[in-house]
């Protein structure tokens, strides 16, 4: 049996492993269709979300993804405030998460009590 660092260390790798996978999988799809590496990669893994909209862009576009290219969830994500300037190295992300988490306790009844 693994104790509970080992299992983390463990799925942490798996998630590793999965991701390199997916970007090797949607560089040759990339290529396959002769489109640019570049310009794909910033179209399935940026989320563009404006603030006063945060959730209905945010759930939209994950949708979107959900849809059409669910194995690009497992790339890592980045996030762009339209009209903000910032370069996601993680606290844009982090920040947007954080919102989206926000407004969803708020807005719904997704985390009810039971």
């Amino acid at each position: 049996l693994l104790d509970a660092e080992a299992k983390r260390r463990l799925l942490s790798f798996d998630a590793k492993v999965q991701m390199e996978s997916a970007m090797q999988e949607l560089v040759a799809q990339t290529w396959r269709q002769g489109l640019p590496v570049e310009a794909t990669f910033e179209q399935l893994l940026q989320f563009r979300v404006r603030r006063e909209h945060l959730l209905s862009d945010f759930c939209g576009q994950l949708w979107w993804r959900l849809q059409h290219m669910p194995r690009c969830l497992r790339l890592p994500l980045a996030v762009e405030f339209v009209g903000e300037l910032g370069v996601d190295a993680g606290g844009l992300r982090k920040e947007c998460l954080h919102l989206v988490l926000r407004q969803l306790l708020e807005r719904t009844s997704l985390f009810a009590d039971l």
